[in-house]
């Protein structure tokens, strides 16, 4: 009611979630009115309503994320599918169209899914960007150390910056690792935060 957080937001911990899977609320005015899109972010609120043209419950729910909120619209079979699963509070990732008929745009929803097991179901890698200009063969080292920590299914891709050829993008070999939220820190810590992005 009052706008913010006493104790931190709930989805501190779950930027790298939103900005690899989800449009930002704001930058719907981007896009066409039925194009697909995937938002999310925490439930604010949940209003339930009757359809005027045919007597059928529909769910309007405000979802907040980083940079906003924005309005998702639950009717038909995603009514009947995602009402059980909807609540205050609960953290979520929905796949819909855009309404670009409203101002500002809202979501019809087709379906939603748990922001905070989004991670290991949707990465499709992690990408690190590296500067000749400044890279000692330490640094590597350190990176190699860090990824071997953390095996698992996803590519790691390397972004690299020289100075005189311009920039590549090269799909490591020697590994595939983890999405693991303790490998991204430590990436980020070595080469900031900037550098280091979850697909």
């Amino acid at each position: 009611m009052l706008g913010f957080w006493f104790s931190g937001h709930p989805l501190e911990g779950y930027q790298d979630e939103l900005k690899a899977f989800a449009t930002p609320f704001k930058f719907l005015v981007t896009k066409k009115d039925r194009d697909p899109v995937t938002v999310g972010g925490v439930v604010t609120s949940i209003s339930r309503k009757t359809s005027k043209n045919n007597d059928k419950p529909y769910l309007v729910v405000r979802i907040e994320d980083l940079e906003g909120s924005g309005e998702v619209i639950f009717m038909n079979g995603a009514f009947d599918d995602c009402k059980d699963q909807l609540a205050v509070d609960s953290m979520i990732l929905v796949e819909g169209t855009v309404s670009a008929r409203n101002d500002p745009p809202s979501v019809w929803a087709n379906s939603i899914e748990d922001l905070t097991i989004s991670r290991e179901k949707r990465s499709k890698g992690i990408t690190i960007t590296l500067s000749t200009l400044d890279l000692t063969p330490h640094d590597l080292d350190t990176v190699i150390d860090a990824c071997s920590k953390y095996p698992g299914n996803l590519p790691l891709s390397i972004r690299l910056s020289t100075e005189t050829t311009g920039d590549y993008r090269v799909k490591c070999k020697k590994f595939t690792v983890s999405p693991d939220r303790h490998l991204i820190r430590e990436l980020r810590e070595m080469l900031g935060k900037e550098n280091v992005a979850l697909g």
